[in-house]
């Protein structure tokens, strides 16, 4: 069972998998932040087109 343990320790098979995982858990969480980041002002300037658009009087209109 040592032996078992010591091979697996210093076995290199399989770690550049865990290297895509690492890389792309990053990059989601990445993406993730950017989005949060950018809705924040997102939602901000469309309440302000509202209300902005909101307060235009268009006179009257027929149809």
């Amino acid at each position: 069972m040592m032996k078992f343990l010591y091979e697996f320790t210093f076995d290199e098979d399989g770690a550049i998998t865990v290297d895509w995982v690492v890389l792309s858990a990053s990059m989601v969480a990445l993406a993730l932040a950017t989005i949060a980041t950018v809705q924040t002002g997102l939602i901000s300037a469309a309440d302000h087109m509202s209300t902005t658009m909101a307060g235009i009087d268009m006179g009257q209109t027929t149809p």
